[in-house]
Formats: C-alpha cells, sequence, structure tokens
C-alpha cells in the first residue's frame, strides 16, 4: 500500500564500491575526542549549537533526500526523493508557522511519482500521500501519519522528518548515554560528502547491553552550511562479521531559506498530482 517516509553520504563502513557510487572520499586523519568528563561532551556542545541556529537562521530548506533503512531484518534499497520542508515557528508562544513537509520519489521505480504532503494541524493531523509506481499510481488517501500503513517501509513517521528532528533526536540519545562509560568517539576533520568538506563524528558504543541500541553512529556536518547532511548507524555485528547497517539519510543538493510560498504546501499546486480522496471501492483493488 502507501508507504511514506522519513529522513545524509558517505561512510567508511560502505564497501569501496558504494562510497565510489556515492562520491565521497574519506577523511585523512581522525582526532580522538579531547580529555573531558565525558567523550560525548564535545558531541553534545556540537549538536546544541547546531540545533541552536537551525531554530534561529534556516526556516526553510530543499534537498534531495536518499534513505535506506533495514526493515524487519532487510535492508531497502536507496529511496530518492525531493524534498521540501518547512519549520515550525513560535512567536509569543503561540504556532504562527506550522511544520510542513512535500514529498516527491524520483526512483526505485516502484515509487516513482509518489507524493506526500503534510501539514501540521492540517487534515485532523493526516498525511495526503498518492500511492506512484507502476500500478493505481493516482490512488491518493488520507493516512495516520504513525498508524500501520504510513510507517510500512519506515523506521520513522513524516513528523519527525528532515535534519532538524535529526538533530533533536540525537541529542536526545547522546544526552541519555551520558551514563555509560563504553563509548569512542572520533573525530575526522578533513571528510567529504560528494564535493562538500565535512566533519565526521563517528560514535562507537564499544560494548553490547540492553540499552545500546546502536553499535556505530557517524554524523557527517558541512561545513559551509552549518547542518548534518549524512547519518547512518550500525548494528552489532554476528561473530566476526561486518556491523550491519540499520539506517543511512543523506542531504544533498541542499538549498537553505529558499522563500517557499504557500502554494509549496498545497494539495492544488498545480505542479503536484494529487487526486481527490480515494473511494473504498478503489482501495480495494490496492495490494497492502
Amino acid at each position: 500500500m502507501i508507504a511514506l517516509l522519513l529522513i545524509c553520504l558517505l561512510p567508511t563502513l560502505a564497501t569501496a564500491e558504494e562510497s565510489a557510487s556515492l562520491g565521497t572520499a574519506p577523511a585523512k586523519k581522525a582526532a580522538a575526542a579531547p580529555t573531558s568528563a565525558h567523550p560525548l561532551d564535545r558531541v553534545i556542545e556540537i549538536a546544541t549549537k547546531g540545533l541552536q541556529r537551525t531554530d534561529e537562521e534556516v526556516k526553510e530548506y530543499s534537498c534531495l533526500l536518499i534513505k535506506r533503512e533495514r526493515i524487519d531484518g532487510e535492508l531497502t534499497a536507496r529511496q530518492y526523493m525531493q524534498a521540501k520542508v518547512r519549520h515550525r515557528h513560535f512567536a509569543d508562544g503561540k504556532l504562527v508557522t506550522p511544520m510542513s513537509v512535500y514529498l516527491k520519489f524520483l526512483k526505485p521505480s516502484e515509487l516513482a511519482g509518489r507524493e506526500v504532503l503534510y501539514v501540521e494541524g492540517e487534515r485532523d493531523g493526516n498525511v495526503l500521500a498518492r500511492r506512484g509506481g507502476p500500478r493505481l499510481a493516482n490512488i491518493t488517501v488520507e493516512l495516520n501519519p504513525k498508524g500501520h500503513w504510513a510507517m510500512q517501509g519506515n523506521l520513522h513517521p513524516i513528523t519527525e522528518f528532515g535534519f532538524r528532528n535529526l538533530i533533536f533526536r540525537l541529542l536526545e540519545k547522546m544526552r541519555s548515554d551520558l551514563a555509560s562509560s563504553d563509548i569512542d568517539v572520533k573525530f575526522y576533520d578533513n571528510a567529504k560528502l560528494g564535493d562538500r568538506e565535512c566533519e565526521h563524528i563517528q560514535v562507537t558504543q564499544t560494548n553490547r547491553s540492553a540499552t545500546a541500541d546502536y553499535h556505530i553512529a557517524r554524523i557527517f556536518i558541512d561545513k559551509e552550511l552549518q547542518v548534518p547532511v549524512y547519518f547512518a548507524s550500525y548494528d552489532w555485528p554476528e561473530a566476526d562479521g561486518e556491523p550491519p547497517l540499520k539506517e543511512e539519510y543523506i542531504f544533498a543538493n541542499v538549498d537553505l531559506n529558499p522563500n517557499f510560498v504557500a502554494m509549496d504546501f498545497d494539495a492544488d499546486n498545480p505542479d503536484y498530482a494529487f487526486e481527490p480522496i480515494a473511494s473504498q471501492e478503489s482501495l480495494a483493488q490496492v495490494e497492502p
């Protein structure tokens, strides 16, 4: 049925073939986290400043999002989608700009043409989704963003889309990890994502435990844009195997503050292909 999205381009844990296809270059050398109360202190400081800067200076952006996620033990093919994102904004304690997301899937072929529109507070909190793909492409439905159909094939709901929410989730996780001493942090100052100069941060949990939900996490921060453009996490390996990829998000071609207009997040935009909400008879033709 309709699978939504959620929410980057390198990794040295990727194969050489994968890295070449993504146009990445390895960092020249790693530096251990400086001596401090905890290895995560500097990472938390960087993320806190990044979140503050995003809230103060980035009201919206467009990008090409490339994502892979491991769902029910299987790693999905890379999904490519054009994204428009407008951040939530408050004034005098009141919501004046709702979080808004528009996605158009480009590939793989079974998803090409899919469109997803979410505007906080509209449609009773639901998302509008056009099926896309090779069969019954125009079927358009409203879905609970955290419901069964919307979450099929996705680790995160669209309500958590984008790099602002990524920073927030990472901060929460790192703060909770301060209770653990089994953490190693390395900084790579000369990393590249395509032709973009980045700082690469790698966090490794060295001992498996019930609270360690990842083995390795990797973040790339664009030095010019000062936003995260890549995130990947890896699970614990089996025996002598390689750590399996859990999720990977690449934010490419990022354009900050492009001055969207209301129509960019309106289903009646003539550039969008949403149809009237499908009838139950139409939905009966759609295989889950």
